[in-house]
């Protein structure tokens, strides 16, 4: 990964949403600000971008359908064996689960 280690990258992001919240501008603010704030960072963090940003909008119960389309087309596009030389085995299978998570905690959003 470029520069960052994967917990790394989602404390980083976790801080930054607080922050954005702490502005008092809303939690769709803080998720939209967030998303734009991480994009292009490279293949496997815009993959932990659109997990963590999917992860807070299931959580936050924010649902931002054009958001949702994008990350589970992403999500669901992703091969994880395309991280093989940048993710410990064990953070690939703790990846892999937690992209299933925010997969299926969209499903709740679309019913």
């Amino acid at each position: 990964m470029k520069g960052w280690e994967y917990e790394e990258l989602t404390e980083v992001m976790t801080e930054n949403y607080q922050q954005f919240i702490s502005k008092g501008r809303g939690k769709e603010y803080a998720i939209v600000r967030l998303a734009n704030e991480f994009v292009n960072m490279g293949q496997i963090e815009d993959v932990i971008v659109d997990v963590v940003v999917g992860e807070i909008m299931i959580e936050q119960q924010k649902p931002l359908t054009e958001y949702i389309c994008g990350i589970s087309q992403r999500l669901e596009q992703f091969n994880i064996s395309s991280a093989i030389d940048e993710l410990l085995e064990k953070e690939r299978e703790d990846f892999k689960h937690w992209i299933n998570k925010v997969l299926n905690g969209f499903k709740m959003f679309m019913l």
